[in-house]
């Protein structure tokens, strides 16, 4: 009985593999996008971010936005850039709006997929001088 116990006692530290690299980030640092709302100029929800495409080396370029409908009947995709979303803290939750108009988003190409070319919204062009 007492070699039972050693053996159970013993430890498996050679049997099992090192634990993989890990990456701790603070508190706050890091939030998901995906199922987000994104926010116009005024505050108004302009729809939910669905999907976020990348380029060949896995930095964002567009997100996928779910805009319009009521329930997610009748809604329709537009893809906006990247750089045109403002990701904010507020009252301790994340809060993404975007520069454009809930009319230049409804005016904007319906995304059909990343197959071929993906026309985005993107930033105002700057006023002529």
């Amino acid at each position: 009985m007492i070699a039972i116990l050693l053996l159970l006692a013993a430890p498996a530290a050679a049997q099992t593999a090192p634990p993989p690299s890990v990456v701790r980030f603070g508190e706050g640092r890091g939030a998901g996008v995906l199922g987000r709302i994104v926010v116009d100029t005024a505050g108004e929800q302009i729809g939910r971010i669905v999907d976020v495409l990348v380029d060949p080396d896995g930095r964002p370029l567009a997100a996928v936005v779910d805009v319009g409908g009521f329930l997610g009947v009748g809604t329709r995709r537009v893809a906006v850039v990247w750089e045109t979303l403002h990701f904010l803290r507020v009252d301790g939750a994340m809060r993404i709006s975007e520069d454009l108009t809930m009319d230049e988003v409804a005016a904007a190409p319906e995304y059909r997929g990343a197959d071929g070319p993906v026309d985005a919204l993107g930033p105002r062009p700057a006023p002529a001088r």
